[in-house]
């Protein structure tokens, strides 16, 4: 298991990584030169939304 510090870490990590995908979702869909894609859409926000969600779940 891992302890509080290292349970810390992970959490600011998986926040900067839902950070980068959503950052990632905005930029791409303006650089886009193709259709709109829904399923790109929520693959990226089932991402970021996972990683805020259990970012939070381990600082509890």
């Amino acid at each position: 298991m891992l302890n509080q510090k290292q349970r810390e870490v992970l959490a600011e990590k998986l926040a900067d990584l839902g950070n980068i995908a959503m950052g990632s979702l905005v930029f791409g869909f303006m650089v886009r030169s193709e259709v709109f894609n829904y399923l790109s859409l929520v693959i990226g926000l089932v991402i970021a939304f996972s990683a805020y969600i259990y970012a939070v779940f381990l600082t509890k």
